[in-house]
This record gives structure tokens, C-alpha cells and sequence, in this order.
């Protein structure tokens, strides 16, 4: 049974060794990754879509969240104290609200628990059945492994001038972690646009008689 690749060549007996490299085969390769489900484009058409990477970057993901970072710590480090109250008494209730949703998810699962342990152990102390006791406490066993979840995670609320520090401790980080993978896209996208470039030249290079002679 011919696979996605050699299909390509079965059903197409013009397709030459170099096109089948450089159009299909290299989809398999990191150099084309992002085109691994299209093989309906030509070298051509392949060298423009790494161009346009290395080019265009208006929808890079790293590059749009790098100039919300940048754009978010520029506001709160220059807005007035008023604001950054409002902001913080908002976040206050959120963290409230998570509180006491979190407060009453725990008193529920704790309910639920003791009440499912209690029938376990009942069922292991009056089963007298090897199986059934081992079944029981495999139960026993997993209540004990998530014991975390009857007891509620509160978050400290904290101080205005805590929760503004942290704040903006928390998009420098961000705007240096957008900036260093934006700039590894930009060196990956060169890269690839490189490495298609030499497989091209290469394997013109490797089949020039063959390639003169189909051509």
C-alpha cells in the first residue's frame, strides 16, 4: 500500500526524483513542518510561503502578545493612583469570589468523600471477601490520593502597593518572554528559508544531468 509520499509519485508519472524532494518529501522535515498537510504546492510557491514568514510578521503570536505586554505595562506604570485603586479593588473581588466559590467546591467534596469512605470501610469490614476488600480499599487508596480536594485554596489578598508591584513585575516578565521567542521565530523562520534554499540548490546540484535531460 503506497504511503502519503510515494502516492504522490505513483500518481504522477511526470513527477521527477528533485520535485518529489523538494515539493513533497521535505514536508516531512522541519525546514517545511508548517506545510506537512499541503502537497499541492510548487517550489516556487514553497520558497514565497518561507519568504513571506521571514517577511510578514503581523500574525506572529509571540510578536502580537509582546505589544500587548508592552502596551498594558506602559498604561499601569503611568496611570494616575485612582485608577490603579479601581483596578485593584476590582482584583480584590475577583480573588473574594474565587475564595468562596473555592471554599464551598472543597465542603462539598469533603462531604462527598467522608460520606463514600465511610460506606468503603463498611463494605471492607463486613464484606469477608478477598475481592470485594481489595476493591474497597483501591477506592480507600484514591480518596487518599486527592485528600487536597476537600481542603480549599484561599489566595491571599494582597496589599494595594503589593498587588501594583507584582502587577507590573508580572508584565515586565511577560515583554521579556514575547521579546526572546519572538526573536527565536525570527532566527527559526531565517533558518528554514536558508535550509530550503540549500536542499534546493543541492539537489539540482546532486541530479543537473537528470534534471537537464527532463527539462
Amino acid at each position: 500500500m503506497p504511503t502519503g509520499y510515494t502516492a504522490e509519485l505513483d500518481d504522477n508519472p511526470e513527477l521527477t526524483t528533485a520535485d518529489w524532494i523538494k515539493k513533497h518529501l521535505v514536508r516531512n522535515f522541519g525546514v517545511c513542518v508548517e506545510l506537512r498537510d499541503d502537497g499541492t504546492m510548487t517550489e516556487e510557491e514553497i520558497m514565497k510561503f518561507l519568504e513571506k514568514q521571514v517577511r510578514d510578521k503581523t500574525s506572529n503570536y509571540y510578536l502580537i502578545e509582546y505589544n500587548k505586554s508592552v502596551e498594558e505595562l506602559d498604561k499601569i506604570s503611568n496611570m494616575g493612583f485612582d485608577e490603579k485603586k479601581k483596578l485593584y479593588d476590582k482584583a480584590v473581588v475577583r480573588i473574594q469570589a474565587y475564595n468562596e466559590k473555592n471554599s464551598e467546591d472543597a465542603h462539598k467534596t469533603k462531604l462527598r468523600h467522608q460520606k463514600v469512605r465511610e460506606e468503603l470501610q463498611k463494605i471492607k469490614n463486613n464484606a469477608h471477601y478477598d475481592v470485594l476488600e481489595n476493591i474497597a480499599q483501591f477506592g480507600l487508596d484514591q480518596l487518599d490520593l486527592v485528600k487536597s480536594d476537600t481542603e480549599a485554596y484561599l489566595q491571599d489578598i494582597p496589599s494595594y502597593k503589593e498587588w501594583v508591584d507584582s502587577k507590573i513585575k508580572h508584565l515586565e516578565r511577560e515583554v521579556r518572554y514575547y521579546s526572546d521567542n519572538y526573536a527565536k521565530d525570527c532566527e527559526r523562520d531565517r533558518d528554514r528559508l536558508e535550509a530550503y534554499k540549500l536542499i534546493v540548490k543541492r539537489v539540482n546540484d546532486c541530479l543537473e544531468p537528470t534534471v537537464k535531460e527532463e527539462s
